[in-house]
């Protein structure tokens, strides 16, 4: 079971939040903000790099915010992601209550402040991302600080080392997690903090960092500028699943106008790309259905298959309300067996405000009914769309990246792992329940309708139809969920999903040649440990969705796009190894199945 500790807060005078347990207040209310600035912002010499590029920002100690908001007040709008560890989270409530008094202290950062009580979660243990503003985004680590600096993945041109002090809180200051800070930084990048104690100049230095002391804010004499010289990579124990280079330049190609290329190509946009989506059809496949459920999927354990499951469901619920009116955010209902409910709402994965329980039926107020066509078009807008067919034998020559989100037309590409499933949904007159209800079929409203479905067969190839005996098939679960006859069918849709083995998508880059990395690989086969050479990838992919692809399409796309631009991906890296294309081919060589 994971549960988030929670800081034994008080306030002080004039307002100054502070933490009992580590005997310090958060920030002076006084001069916190001018403090912050010159500890962080001028300590990092952020002034001169904002605008030159996205730039990527870790930061120790989340906190009330305060640094984050002194940075996007400085960024005037430039691309910055934010990556933040913070172990002891404030309750939203206390949260949203800070920020409407810095807010209030310091009106120059208001709208900033504004912005992050709006968006600030329910803490739980993991990532959690938000969208600030276009090209802005903040992710926030929940949990002991080596733990998730160790699940993270990506390279950062700066740090905020903003622990409490090392006497107070030694374990945010271990050579340990220097050692983590040092992984995930660019050659060149900085450190900054408030602390000159032996102890953090020392993990810095080994770390790989070289150091000063330069002026210090107020009547503190000196401070810490961190600057890493050199890193000696350690040996990944997994490099078939090692991070591509960012293609930092050129145009990107999307193959498929679905729900996964309509949002890789705005995280795209969003980070500044060009953006060309092919497709001779866009929204044909199973994304053109005029209604589909946002529901998440209950696991009982806390491991990287609920934690995905769970993030993708909270990433996209705040995505698609993010869209003008493409969501009806309705809630559901899904039927569950009482000892497993009991077991989804004792991991401690989910906040209370998103999951109860009662009567048979676990209640997910957040859950809703999507009209993914008018989500793709507005996704869409302002992208140039070509109705024109692409293939990996036909790639476009003016495109420096690829990425292959096209459904169930992807072709089997080191994949034989790819199975096309047949569904159909169907609209009915009457009843129109006011909620999702789920079971092994789901049945919602959608405009005025009964929205049900789906069914789940096999697809061999040939003509796709609607089928009178899939409508008796849906009528009748839609019956026995509601528990009240159906009235006068309206229409009925069949498309197909693209399917994977283990039932998860697939999300990253390519092997270039996976032929050459089979036969390089292949003492996986006989268990032999020894330094393997890494991936190397052209391309990517985002497909495989299944039938939870409207859940999962925004952060998979958040994701891809993060590792095409050189961002901070949304997923830990077990999360990403969870959806990692080459899984398959990794398997298969490991149980003998693939042969050099």
């Amino acid at each position: 079971m994971s549960r988030l500790p929670t800081p034994d807060l008080t306030h002080g005078d004039a307002g100054a939040l502070y933490s009992e347990g580590f005997g310090d207040i958060y920030y002076s209310p006084d001069d916190g903000l001018a403090e912050t600035r010159h500890v962080f912002i001028e300590g990092n010499e952020l002034g001169a790099r904002l605008g030159r590029g996205r730039l990527v920002v870790g930061e120790l100690g989340f906190g009330t915010g305060l640094n984050v908001l002194a940075l996007l007040a400085k960024a005037k709008g430039a691309p910055v992601d934010v990556f933040s560890v913070e172990g002891f989270p404030l309750p939203r409530e206390e949260f949203v209550a800070t920020q409407k008094r810095i807010a209030e202290r310091w009106p120059e950062i208001a709208p900033y402040a504004e912005r992050l009580a709006e968006i600030y979660p329910d803490p739980v243990p993991g990532f959690v991302r938000l969208e600030i503003a276009e090209g802005q985004s903040l992710t926030l680590a929940f949990g002991p600080v080596l733990e998730q600096l160790r699940t993270a993945e990506f390279k950062a041109d700066a740090w905020f080392l903003d622990g409490f002090a090392p006497s107070k809180n030694p374990d945010m200051w271990s050579p340990e997690v220097m050692a983590e800070i040092a992984r995930l930084t660019e050659k060149g990048g900085t450190a900054a903090t408030f602390s000159v104690a032996g102890a953090v100049r020392q993990s810095l230095e080994t770390a790989g960092f070289s150091w000063e002391k330069i002026p210090g804010f107020g009547r503190k004499k000196h401070m810490l500028r961190a600057r890493l010289e050199e890193y000696a990579d350690r040996p990944d124990p997994r490099p078939w699943f090692i991070p591509p280079s960012p293609a930092l330049q050129g145009p990107v190609a999307i193959v498929g106008c679905g729900i996964a290329g309509a949002t890789v190509a705005r995280a795209l946009k969003s980070a500044g790309r060009e953006v060309v989506i092919y497709d001779p059809e866009p929204a044909s496949g199973a994304s053109g259905n005029p209604g589909g459920l946002v529901m998440p999927r209950l696991d009982a354990e806390d491991n990287a298959i609920a934690r995905f499951y769970r993030d993708a469901f909270l990433y996209a619920e705040r995505f698609y309300r993010g869209l003008d009116g493409v969501l009806d955010p309705c809630g559901g209902e899904k039927e569950m067996a009482k000892a497993k409910a009991e077991s989804v709402l004792a991991n401690g994965l989910w906040p209370d405000s998103v999951l109860s329980f009662s009567n048979g039926l676990m209640h997910v107020p957040r859950g809703g009914v999507l009209r993914p066509a008018e989500a793709i078009t507005q996704l869409a807008d302002g992208i140039e769309v070509r109705r024109e067919t692409v293939s990996l034998s036909s790639l476009p020559a003016d495109a420096a990246t690829v990425i292959f989100a096209s459904g169930s037309g992807f072709e089997a590409h080191q994949y034989e792992a790819l199975e096309r499933k047949l569904g159909q949904i169907d609209l009915f007159d009457t009843p129109v329940p006011n909620r999702v209800r789920t079971g092994d079929h789901y049945a919602a409203p959608l405009a005025e309708r009964l929205l049900t479905g789906a069914t789940y067969d096999p697809f061999e190839g040939g003509h796709i139809e609607v089928s009178a005996e899939r409508t008796a098939i849906n009528r009748q679960k839609a019956e026995d969920l509601l528990g009240a006859p159906i009235g006068a069918s309206v229409s009925a849709r069949s498309a197909v999903r693209l399917n994977t083995s283990d039932r998860h998508p697939i999300a990253g880059p390519l092997y270039a040649a996976p032929e050459e990395l089979a036969s390089a690989w292949s003492g996986l086969a006989k268990g032999q440990q020894k330094d393997y050479p890494p991936a190397t990838y052209a391309h990517y992919a985002l497909t495989g969705l299944g039938s939870r692809g409207l859940v999962t399409a925004p952060i998979l796309a958040a994701h891809v796009a993060a590792q095409i631009t050189g961002g901070v991906s949304p997923l830990a890296r077990d999360q990403m190894d969870l959806v990692h294309p080459g899984r398959f081919m990794v398997r298969a060589i490991k149980r003998g199945k693939l042969s050099p």
